[in-house]
């Protein structure tokens, strides 16, 4: 009888170590942890903040400018001149991306540059430009712009001995320009533009006509301009 009973036991014992884990991964099945409240949206993923500006949209444009500043000859001597252009001009915005853009157009001016032995008068400039542009912030941008191209001027200056010297045709230089504006979007289709100019000017003036009907030679004549210039665009 009581050997019977030790193997009851023993026999209970076995089973409660069998249906243990039995019972605990029953228990594991019916366990349903605790959700936790979503902290965004997964249907909106999150961007950096350079991918957030609205994107860039190729477009047209036409604009007016206006620069001021100083002119001075390349090879120094002399002294700088007050410099001022007025300009027109016609582009393409085409966009690269969501923050930055290329910019070509051609720049179309007049103005005056000189030094303190000669001015000269441009009646007329034209310039093809290319740039890169950029986001700076959501209704600010940054363009590089270099440009390259003729323009016609009428030249008065003076000889060593102060004598006034007058060129009766009209000269043809080339120029080249290195500028960086900042745009600001103020509508839908108007910006403002300000920045500054970097141009070098170079003409090859030839004899030139002293009053007494004499003649002085002026080789190539080689003026660096430095501006700022202020203008507004239309997005077309």
């Amino acid at each position: 009888m009581e050997r019977a009973f030790m193997r009851s036991e023993k026999i209970l014992a076995a089973l409660i170590i069998f249906m243990f884990p039995v019972l605990l991964f029953a228990q594991g099945e019916d366990y349903t942890p605790p959700s936790s409240p979503e902290l965004y949206d997964p249907d909106e993923p999150v961007l950096p903040a350079y991918v957030q500006y609205k994107k860039v949209k190729s477009h047209p444009y036409l604009g007016l400018g206006l620069g001021f500043g100083q002119s001075r000859h390349a090879g120094g001597g002399g002294s700088p001149r007050l410099a001022w252009d007025i300009n027109a001009e016609a582009g393409y915005v085409k966009s690269l991306g969501s923050w930055t853009r290329m910019d070509v157009g051609l720049d179309l001016m007049s103005g005056q540059i000189g030094d303190s032995r000669g001015d000269l008068r441009v009646l007329f400039g034209s310039v093809a430009k290319i740039g890169y542009g950029y986001n700076l912030a959501e209704n600010l941008h940054a363009v590089v712009r270099l440009g390259a191209g003729m323009a016609l001027a009428n030249f008065e200056g003076e000889d060593d001995q102060g004598v006034a010297l007058t060129k009766e045709d009209s000269l043809l230089g080339t120029v080249w320009q290195l500028g960086f504006h900042m745009i600001v979007p103020t509508d839908s289709s108007f910006d403002i533009l300000a920045g500054a100019v970097f141009s070098q000017y170079a003409f090859n003036v030839g004899d030139t006509d002293r009053p007494d009907g004499t003649t002085f030679r002026v080789d190539s004549y080689v003026l660096n301009v430095v501006e700022v210039r202020f203008g507004a665009r239309w997005r077309l």
